[in-house]
């Protein structure tokens, strides 16, 4: 006696992956990496492997994207891995950078209608990852100024101090939050409004002046010295010597 038994058999198209967002990470920071590629058909449990010995439980999007949560690493690099029924497709390296501190930001404060150019300090080297600036809820694109600061203009925004963050282009934030104080500053009348060429002349300007925070006076291209700051509505300068 005879026995055959039959059953479907599918070959699918081969896992291919061709590309991982972001690529560069920091060490620490609790993401997840997009890994772009085709025929990601979900059959299966999806290991996503980091190296030889770390992994995490990856879930798929469609069929041509996975996420991969990024576990515990040490700075280094990681070529990462997808398996899927036990198949194993290896990918692309994926690089991981010291944790990252925002150290300080300069200046500190801004005006309300935005427009203050802001750097923030790290602690560390920052590998020229795309990076963006975070000011309370509102996020604004940052350059890379040197390797350890990064650059960008302050938003709009009502007076008050606010959280000042780094996060990535995906984002995630990157090391602590820094503060920033927007301020409410107002001019509304200066005297008197001339004075000698030889300088001295103490000039009141009157509006609005927060009075938790140093000003500055500038005639022309040339700073003055503030003599005194009376009241959160006047200050009064010293004109500088001013060559004609």
């Amino acid at each position: 006696l005879k026995l055959e038994y039959s059953a479907w058999f599918y070959f699918a198209p081969s896992f291919v992956i061709s590309s991982i967002f972001p690529s560069v990470v920091f060490a620490g920071s609790e993401q997840k990496v997009l890994v772009q590629g085709k025929n990601m058909f979900n059959s299966g449990e999806l290991v996503c492997r980091f190296g030889y010995s770390t992994q995490s439980i990856g879930a798929y999007l469609d069929e041509t994207q996975v996420y991969c949560p990024l576990p515990a690493l040490e700075p280094g690099n990681y070529t990462l891995q997808a398996s899927i029924a036990d198949i194993v497709v290896r990918g692309l390296v994926l690089r991981v950078l010291s944790p990252l501190k925002l150290v300080s930001v300069f200046p500190s404060t801004g005006r309300i209608s935005g427009g203050t150019a802001v750097v923030v300090n790290l602690d560390n080297v920052h590998g020229n990852v795309g990076m963006h600036c975070r000011f309370d809820d509102v996020v604004v694109s940052a350059v890379n100024k040197s390797e350890r600061q990064v650059e960008c203009v302050a938003p709009p925004h009502k007076a008050g101090r606010i959280k000042l963050q780094l996060q990535q282009q995906e984002g995630s934030f990157i090391g602590n939050p820094l503060i920033f104080e927007y301020l409410n500053c107002i001019v509304e009348n200066i005297m008197p409004s001339r004075g000698p060429s030889s300088g001295n002349t103490l000039v009141t300007f009157s509006g609005s002046f927060p009075t938790s925070t140093p000003f500055s006076c500038r005639f022309g291209g040339a700073l003055g010295s503030v003599s005194s700051q009376h009241s959160s509505s006047m200050i009064v300068c010293q004109s500088p010597r001013h060559e004609r």
